[in-house]
């Protein structure tokens, strides 16, 4: 009888522990203590505001994060995701991703443009052209009649649109390599192939930029804003955008 009550107290004390301890994490995380920005703004960690216009299924969406989210979290940390209605207000710190419906507006080049940025702009961010992505590697239905497996691909595939356009926006000095992540020029094996590498470069440029935009984005009152989410015709054939295009759509 005492050593079954002894290992009652016991268990009782370890359930207020854990009933403690619970508490004390939910608090936490109810305060910001969980939030990226407020925690370590020298992380390097980001989050990530996707705006999405097309209304993509959420097998798609899961695939793009996971996809995006293995690419650039070993270079600058984890990164957070946030959904954000169209026109709706930033959040300090947030980078926008873009997803639109429509092809990209520029005529002066053969290929198909599959996503971009404005290196000059104060708040980094990023277009993905959605309807492109999805004919380069063959997805012949719109997503939400398409099959898991082939929803899943285009999550993939624009994962890995939205990590090199984010290395572009988060590190507006790091130009285009001749093949890998940041190669110009992609196509189907690009996209659902094994997965491109991020070569060192790239991925020291951005890390060092996410810890940069954090810690600026932390202490400057302009880094909440609204965020164009199309892309406007005259911004879309300026010259100092940075493009990536699919070129060669028949390629695996």
């Amino acid at each position: 009888m005492g050593a079954t009550t002894r290992r009652g107290r016991r268990e009782g004390a370890a359930r207020s522990l854990l009933s403690t301890a619970t508490a004390w994490i939910a608090a936490w995380v109810s305060l910001g203590g969980a939030h990226p920005l407020r925690a370590d703004p020298g992380s390097g960690c980001l989050a990530i505001a996707l705006v999405d216009n097309v209304d993509l299924p959420a097998a798609t969406i899961a695939a793009l994060e996971a996809e995006a989210g293995a690419i650039l979290s070993p270079a600058g940390g984890a990164v957070s995701w946030r959904t954000r209605e169209p026109g709706a207000e930033l959040e300090t710190g947030e980078v926008p991703v873009v997803l639109l419906a429509g092809d990209h507006p520029r005529r002066d080049d053969p290929g198909v443009v599959l996503g971009g940025v404005e290196p000059r702009s104060p708040i980094p961010g990023a277009w993905v052209y959605v309807r492109a992505v999805g004919r380069v590697i063959g997805l012949t239905r719109p997503p939400h009649a398409a099959d898991l497996a082939a929803q899943r691909d285009l999550g993939v595939a624009l994962g890995r649109v939205v990590a090199h356009e984010l290395v572009h926006a988060i590190a507006p000095r790091r130009a285009h390599d001749a093949n890998g992540l940041m190669g110009a020029a992609w196509n189907r094996g690009t996209l659902l192939g094994e997965r491109p590498r991020l070569d060192a470069a790239s991925a020291a440029a951005y890390g060092a930029g996410a810890r940069r935009w954090l810690r600026s984005a932390t202490t400057a009152s302009d880094r909440r804003a609204n965020w164009p989410s199309t892309h406007p015709e005259q911004a879309a054939i300026a010259t100092r955008h940075l493009f990536i295009c699919a070129r060669d759509r028949d390629s695996r």
